[in-house]
């Protein structure tokens, strides 16, 4: 018998296939937003249909789904359940078609196995509709920790994800672009402290000392931080360049300054209403006069004001 994740491996790209051919890949989906909470083991899902071509929304995971609630604009959805190979279907009966959201909670088990002494948090997503952006957070149960002493294994997968934490718990979030019939893989490996109280000491070291050893730390961190923001120089005023721009190069400017000095260049496509092109060359100017910084992200460029153009 195969073990279960050799198991999920080979059934996953009979899924897909099931899932194209049902499904129909005219049903399009705009962002997607999907959110796990691995101590209560609620799944929260966010998904702004741009257009629907039948009478139901069919919602796929890989987990056995149960309880699932569900609503649009128009209120509550009567929602069932339907096991499949591997994972469940939730199906719920919609009377809209086009550019509405779906919120959708579920109960879901089958996200955490034991890997080497730690935690290992999988989750895996077909992608079998055209999907434009697609939002994975993973919050860890109260008082874990990444599991940083393995050395084997990666701790965060893949490694395009950020991290937030209210101080008692962890959130790893992943934002993607997926193209149509990818199969996303996530992966968070993780130590969960049980029992009364933390653990006395950490590899022979009483913890007493390693949170003064910690708190100094952060004195030394917020102290240089202090220093920095007394002696950095003033940054350079917008007003004070744009007489030597053009009108495009302008508008540009005003649209980022309107996103926090930040944003996607397909957004300013959008906010201007110019083409691609016009919009293109515009940032290869800005660029060029080291006023504006470009970085890949996805299928867009993120574009920056340069450092000494923002405050």
């Amino acid at each position: 018998m195969l073990p279960e994740g050799r198991l999920h491996r080979c059934l996953l790209p009979i899924l897909m296939f099931m899932l194209l051919v049902s499904a129909g890949v005219s049903t399009s989906i705009g962002d997607k937003e999907v959110g796990i909470d691995l101590e209560s083991k609620d799944v929260a899902a966010s998904i702004e249909v741009q257009e629907l071509t039948s009478s139901k929304f069919n919602y796929v995971t890989t987990v056995d789904a149960r309880n699932p609630n569900a609503s649009t604009r128009n209120g509550k959805l009567d929602c069932t359940v339907k096991d499949l190979t591997l994972g469940s279907r939730i199906e719920c009966p919609v009377n809209l078609t086009r550019d509405f959201v779906i919120n959708l909670s579920f109960r879901a088990d089958g996200f955490i196995e034991q890997k080497r002494g730690a935690k290992l948090f999988s989750y895996r997503q077909p992608i079998y509709r055209p999907t434009e952006s697609y939002r994975l957070e993973a919050r860890l149960p109260t008082g874990a920790a990444l599991d940083s002493s393995n050395s084997t294994s990666q701790v965060i997968s893949p490694s395009n994800y950020s991290t937030e934490t209210n101080g008692r718990r962890i959130s790893v979030i992943w934002r993607t672009q997926p193209d149509l019939g990818d199969s996303l893989s996530f992966a968070v490996l993780f130590n969960e402290f049980t029992g009364t109280g933390p653990p006395k000491e950490k590899d022979g070291f009483p913890l007493e000392i390693a949170g003064l050893v910690f708190l100094l730390s952060m004195i030394t961190v917020a102290a240089g931080i202090l220093v920095w923001f007394l002696t950095r120089e003033e940054p350079q005023k917008i007003s004070e360049i744009r007489d030597d721009l053009d009108e495009g190069e302008n508008e540009l400017l005003d649209v980022l300054q309107e996103e926090d000095g930040e944003c996607l260049q397909k957004e300013i496509v959008d906010s201007t209403g110019h083409s691609k092109a016009k919009i293109s060359g515009t940032v290869s100017e800005l660029v060029e006069k080291d006023i504006v910084e470009k970085e890949k992200d996805g299928r867009s460029n993120r574009l920056k004001l340069a450092d000494e153009y923002r405050f």
